[in-house]
């Protein structure tokens, strides 16, 4: 099976693998456990990301992006 990584946020490949991995270590728990987790935020000094998860026939894909509405601080 092949992982697609495609890291559109302003983090550094070496930061956006440092989150990608927390999703991989969870295992696929979305989707009848095919799938790996369908949505994961993450709040990095301050700023929020999101890590989107999809599957495909061949392989699965997952998509770090910039996401100003995640926060660490109460709403």
């Amino acid at each position: 099976m092949k992982l697609i990584i495609e890291n559109k946020s302003d983090l550094s490949m070496t930061d956006a693998m440092i989150l990608i991995n927390k999703v991989v270590i969870m295992g696929k728990i979305s989707n009848d456990n095919k799938q790996y987790c369908y949505c994961t935020t993450f709040t990095v000094a301050g700023n929020g990301y999101v890590i989107y998860s999809d599957v495909n026939k061949k392989s699965d894909r997952l998509v770090l992006m910039n996401d100003k509405n995640v926060t660490d601080r109460p709403i």
